[in-house]
């Protein structure tokens, strides 16, 4: 049984790591709890996991954290105020990026994780819905103010 505590640690592991190699800004982990998120968002990436953890991986936020986010990857000195394919592109990189630290920080212990690519939702104001079946963390972060959050659903037997 995945334990919730080892899904805590990877993931703000990899995202510090992110954000202090591949972001150079400084993103504060918030709180966290076991259970989904009931924060909307106006840009969620969600990356599939399969193999070893059986999930996904949803990166979400505001307009305003996202393109925070994105633009912080593409070495832009301030955001941008719209989300163009460029943003979008850059916005699910770090989805995959942080995803993927995730996974290899769980697969010392489970084994061989695979993952999808990103897919990226946009609308304003939605959540995102699991199998109700699933178990679901969601971690809040902040970066330069803005709030976004990252929720990993996944089946409790994994």
């Amino acid at each position: 049984m995945m334990a919730t505590d080892a899904i805590v640690t990877a993931l703000q592991q990899a995202v510090a790591e992110i954000a202090s190699t591949a972001l150079a800004v400084e993103v504060t982990a918030g709180s966290y709890e076991p259970q989904r998120s009931q924060l909307t968002s106006d840009y969620t990436a969600v990356i599939s996991y399969s193999g070893a953890l059986d999930g996904s991986f949803c990166l979400s936020g505001s307009l305003a954290a996202v393109a925070l986010l994105a633009s912080a990857l593409l070495a832009e000195e301030s955001p941008r105020d719209a989300m163009d394919a460029e943003m979008q592109d850059a916005f699910s990189e770090l989805c995959n990026m942080m995803a993927g630290g995730v996974q290899s920080r769980l697969e010392a212990t489970l084994g061989t994780i695979h993952m999808s690519t990103p897919v990226l939702i946009a609308g304003p104001n939605h959540q995102i819905f699991g199998d109700p079946s699933s178990s679901c963390l969601n971690h809040q972060f902040t970066i330069a103010g803005q709030l976004f959050f990252v929720e990993i659903f996944y089946k409790a037997d994994s």
